[in-house]
């Protein structure tokens, strides 16, 4: 049974031009195999290559083929642009859903830039992708997570070196 990554790889073999309708004979297969093994010892002597991450996304892309993900939003580095939301602080929104009222955004914090003291109205998640935060004095670095949860006072952030954050929070409802 074939999967959706197969029928994709298979689709994508027809443009371009490499799946071959004509069946492999007994005589190709065993000069294919002779070949292989003759150049096999070969190999050792090449460095690795390894594919660039989006290789496949710009394959498709220069076919035209679409890359779809079924009830999945996707948000690419390369998209959106970077906002002031305060001097030395930017955001760049990922998803905003005004039905679930969730606001997902990266946040750049340059280095000394501050964010003032604020309420949270609903539950805010923060991840620290990339540098150091720091809240009311308190470290934090990639990979470290918090959650100020609605109601609270969020002291003041600043960063010693600049920051990426994602944020995710719940919106007041209107």
């Amino acid at each position: 049974m074939k999967t959706d990554d197969d029928a994709r790889l298979t689709a994508l073999e027809r443009a371009l031009g490499l799946d071959d309708p004509v069946p492999e004979t007994e005589g190709d297969r065993a000069a294919r195999e002779g070949y292989g093994y003759r150049l096999a010892p070969l190999a050792s002597l090449l460095d690795e290559i390894k594919p660039s991450n989006d290789l496949f996304t710009r394959i498709t892309s220069d076919l035209g083929i679409a890359q779809t993900l079924a009830g999945i939003h996707v948000a690419r580095g390369s998209d959106g642009t970077w906002q002031e939301f305060c001097e030395g602080i930017h955001i760049k929104t990922l998803w905003y859903s005004a039905k679930s009222l969730r606001h997902v955004f990266l946040v750049r914090i340059q280095p000394g830039a501050i964010l003032p003291e604020h309420t949270h109205s609903g539950d805010e998640e923060c991840m620290v992708l990339e540098g150091d935060m720091l809240v009311n004095g308190v470290a934090f670095l990639p990979g470290d997570f918090q959650v100020a949860f609605a109601n609270t006072v969020h002291p003041i952030i600043t960063s010693r070196n600049g920051c990426t954050c994602m944020i995710s929070v719940q919106l007041r409802a209107a």
